[in-house]
């Protein structure tokens, strides 16, 4: 069977739309990396993970349940996801947390991917190793903080010194996004940087 291929969904985020908003939201997710004892390690394991919280905007007027979702890229070709279902009261800033989080580890095949005039890196689509996903809960995780990330310690190799092209950089220009910061343009090492879109 061939492997699939998945088109990368970044969900789509119900963003502040007010200074106070965006302040709300970015307290609310240092609450989550403080309060949240596996959100902090896994932050302190990949102190470049991306942290998003779904739907905020939206919890000000119906309760929507958030989900609090992490990303880590590692060997510049697997993506280490962490995924919790919480609630979040915009008005008292109270999280609840509630269950517990499950972890995805996904290896990239290939990407397509471009930069942007103004410099961004864009990630128009991904094609995964189906065969490789692996799905974990809060057990597996911590063996895996134990270890210091060494997935051997789960019985995974990972493949290594084999990067895929252009995920470090759309992995930087996300967290860039995601924590509100300037945009600084990327400039990929040379045969790194595509002059159009391309496939890696």
């Amino acid at each position: 069977m061939k492997a699939q291929h998945l088109v990368l969904f970044v969900a789509l985020l119900l963003a502040p739309q007010s200074k106070a908003a965006d302040t709300a939201y970015r307290m609310a997710i240092q609450d989550c990396i403080s309060n949240i004892t596996e959100l902090t390690q896994f932050v302190e394991l990949y102190p470049d993970a991306v942290v998003q919280m779904d739907f905020f905007a939206q919890v000000q007027y119906d309760n929507t349940p958030n989900e609090l979702r992490a990303h880590a890229l590692i060997e510049e070709r697997y993506e280490l996801s962490f995924h919790l279902k919480i609630r979040w009261d915009y008005n008292t800033r109270a999280i609840k947390k509630f269950g517990e989080p499950s972890f995805k580890l996904r290896e990239y095949e290939s990407i397509k991917w471009h930069i942007t005039p103004d410099g961004q890196t864009i990630l128009d689509s991904g094609k995964f190793n189906w065969r490789s996903e692996r799905t974990f809960g809060t057990e597996e995780w911590t063996k895996l903080d134990k270890s210091h990330g060494d997935f051997s310690a789960l019985g995974i190799t990972l493949t290594r010194a084999s990067p895929i092209g252009g995920l470090k950089a759309y992995y930087s220009d996300w967290k860039r996004r995601a924590e509100g910061r300037e945009k600084t343009p990327n400039k990929p090492p040379a045969g790194d940087r595509p002059k159009t879109p391309r496939e890696e």
